[in-house]
């Protein structure tokens, strides 16, 4: 009784991918809705006098509607009875019901039979007939789901939503970018920003675009809209199939060239941990999707190579975070990347391109403040926490059309084992259901978000963390990651908070600096994910555990136990199968420089003013207002294990008390170590005063 039969071109190509139309037609009631056909009716200066009534109008609308299963049924029944097809004969037979009407097409009569047959004719005497149209109206109504390029010169219904569109939504410069040919108007060539625009907008398709196989249409990007240069570096020829790539909807059935040919390029920038630089398009797990069909791509990024052992390293974290994060991407039906930046590859890559700057290796060290990137146009190092942002763009140009968001994780970071089976379907569903409380600022409705950030919490909570964010894929994501990537304040290229305080700067900024990442394509979220006086590992759904904790490992340790991955051979499996399916080692310096040649030159110069000094760091201080009472002190700490400094007695935590183990035998056979205990001053730290609780029955 849901379904919906969405008419069609040849020349149509999706602007949004399948679950995102699912959310805009069905919202969240697709199982049990009774959907309601779907027509872009005209203004009413174009409806029809009927013959057979002066009272009576013919409905136009435009030919490419969405029926659902009933009305479908009525249509293809009047197609049966009267010649089952729209043909000439039908035109003649039909033509008895309009007035005036002397040189009907069959092109025009799809833009009046459906409705026709559906509802019948419209009476203006007589409100049964109406349908909820208003007989009045001088603008169209209705739902508008395909958009037509047509020429000026050509006479198409859908002229007039077009013009509202660009009107609207896109400047004249860049609606002068999109070539046709032909009486047809068939679209050859189309500005980057206009793509992206459309995949904004509110159509769920766009036709008109070149679908001849050895044909392609050309994607401008050059800073110029007019310019007629088509060179390598200002445009990008696609053919149909490629423009669902560029767009960053669902796969089409035949896309299996496109992946051979993105491999392709990937392989400049990466390459397989497991065969010396060879992929195949096969490189990592694809899931199915979750249960509600959203796909998903998790993505970790670190400068360190995953280990088969836990060595009682402060820096096994990234190893235990990356098995968790790909456990839970497995139980959801999501994908999952490790992406290793390779030192010695932009170190070599470097040299080759760059002899003339001055490279001093001892500043790659392992750290958060060394060299891990390197800006090509502006010419200077950066941080580690930068260099997420070209891979993130490289993954989402090449494999973005396979997915609905990309999720990016920090390797101090994973979605909490206790809450596994909370899918990213749920959680987008339940910020969405409850978004006055959920979402602090920016799209309240969470589905129309490109990017979605998680709080800073317990510091600026109304600011988001860069740690984690997730984002739809797309032309609107590349772009905003290569303004993200280009933003220039050389005075964080090393210093705290990086790129995450170019992050707070574009959204703090006002319309005048233009920056696409802002309030209108973000949902910051109220979901916290560091564990604070307010709520402890256990509570959070998403937990990120920085780099101040020292009982980091702790922590993860305890959530790989939970999992039944904690020993040695389940934990080495589990980083095997990662670095057989989905570990890519890659070349940040390479990409850095693709992403180069898309930039609009020259280079913006107008920025907000950068804080310094105490202006700065009160800029991070943190927000107090509204904080509520702080919960018991054990609710922060169910599930994991407590000790203090100088004494043996070792604790499980258990409904807000502190259990003891009876001995230490009980505390092996239950597959702990003391690797795991969180450790505390006694008489000192608030974790001694948990209660103490009954002890646990001995093994």
């Amino acid at each position: 009784k849901n379904d919906l039969f969405i008419l069609l071109t040849s020349d149509s190509i999706p602007l949004k991918s399948l679950s995102t139309m699912y959310s805009l037609i069905y919202g969240n009631d697709i199982e049990t809705r009774d959907i309601s056909s779907i027509f872009c009716i005209a203004p009413t200066n174009d409806w029809e006098i009927s013959a057979t009534d002066n009272f009576n109008r013919l409905i136009r609308h435009d030919p490419w509607i969405a029926l659902n299963r009933n009305d479908t049924l009525k249509l293809l029944t009047y197609f049966q009875e009267n010649g089952y097809i729209p043909s000439t004969s039908m035109v003649s037979s039909f033509k008895s019901v309009f007035s005036g009407e002397t040189n009907l097409r069959s092109k025009k009569l799809m833009e009046y039979l459906p409705y026709l047959a559906i509802f019948g004719q419209f009476n203006l005497n007589d409100r049964e007939t109406w349908n909820g149209l208003n007989p009045s109206s001088s603008t169209g109504q209705g739902t508008c789901l395909t958009l037509s390029f047509t020429n000026s010169s050509q006479e198409d219904f859908s002229m007039d939503s077009e013009r509202v569109f660009i009107g609207q939504n896109v400047s004249n410069h860049l609606m002068n970018s999109v070539t046709f040919s032909g009486r047809n108007s068939i679209v050859h060539s189309l500005h980057f920003d206009l793509l992206s625009s459309l995949q904004n907008s509110t159509y769920l398709f766009a036709r008109k675009f070149h679908s001849e196989n050895s044909g392609t249409f050309i994607l401008r990007t050059h800073s110029d809209a007019n310019a007629v240069i088509e060179s390598s570096t200002s445009t990008s020829k696609l053919n149909v199939a490629e423009a669902l790539v560029a767009l960053g909807v669902i796969q089409s059935a035949n896309h299996s060239s496109i992946v051979d040919r993105n491999m392709t390029r990937m392989n400049r920038h990466s390459s397989h941990s497991q065969q010396s630089g060879k992929s195949s398009t096969a490189r990592f797990h694809r899931g199915k999707g979750d249960k509600s069909g959203l796909k998903v791509l998790m993505v970790s990024i670190d400068d360190r190579d995953l280990k088969l052992a836990l060595e009682g390293k402060p820096d096994d974290y990234v190893s235990i975070a990356a098995v968790l994060q790909n456990d839970y991407a497995l139980h959801n039906g999501y994908d999952y990347i490790s992406y290793r930046t390779d030192h010695a590859k932009l170190i070599s890559t470097f040299r080759v391109k760059f002899p003339d700057i001055a490279l001093d290796v001892k500043n790659f060290e392992e750290n958060k403040y060394g060299h891990a990137a390197f800006h090509p146009g502006y010419k200077y190092f950066r941080a580690s926490s930068w260099s997420k942002l070209p891979p993130l763009w490289l993954l989402n140009k090449e494999y973005g059309y396979l997915y609905d968001y990309i999720w990016f994780i920090d390797s101090d970071a994973t979605p909490n084992p206790s809450y596994r089976n909370r899918s990213l379907s749920d959680s987008l569903r339940l910020w969405n259901e409850s978004s006055d409380k959920m979402v602090y600022r920016g799209v309240k409705d969470v589905f129309k978000a490109t990017f979605l950030f998680m709080s800073n919490y317990p510091w600026r909570d109304d600011m988001p963390c860069a740690g984690t964010f997730i984002f739809k894929t797309g032309a609107t994501a590349d772009a905003i990651l290569r303004e993200w990537w280009d933003y220039d304040i050389p005075q964080k290229n090393q210093a705290d908070f990086m790129e995450q305080d170019a992050l707070w700067y574009q959204l703090e900024s006002g319309p005048e600096y233009g920056f696409l990442l802002n309030n209108s394509v973000v949902s910051l979220l109220t979901e916290n994910q560091f564990p604070s006086a307010w709520q402890g590992v256990s509570n959070l759904w998403f937990t990120h555990i920085p780099n101040y904790d020292t009982r980091r490992n702790c922590y993860f340790r305890t959530m790989l136990h939970s999992r039944s991955l904690y020993e040695a051979s389940a934990f080495r499996s589990a980083i095997e199968y990662i670095q057989k399916h989905s570990h890519i080692v890659g070349n940040v310096l390479e990409v850095a420089m693709e992403m180069e040649v898309l930039h609009n030159k020259p280079y913006r110069t107008h920025y907000p003013g950068v804080r310094t000094g105490r202006a700065d760091d009160n800029w991070h201080g943190v927000n107090w207002k509204g904080r509520p009472p702080q919960p018991p002190v054990g609710s922060l700490f169910n599930g994991y294990l407590l000790g203090y400094n100088g004494q043996k007695e070792l604790y499980l935590v258990m409904n807000n008390t502190k259990r003891p183990f009876p001995n230490f035998d009980t505390f092996k056979k239950m597959g702990y170590d003391l690797d795991m205990v969180l450790k505390y001053r006694p008489n000192k730290d608030m974790e001694w005063y948990i209660p103490t609780g009954e002890p646990l029955p001995a093994l």
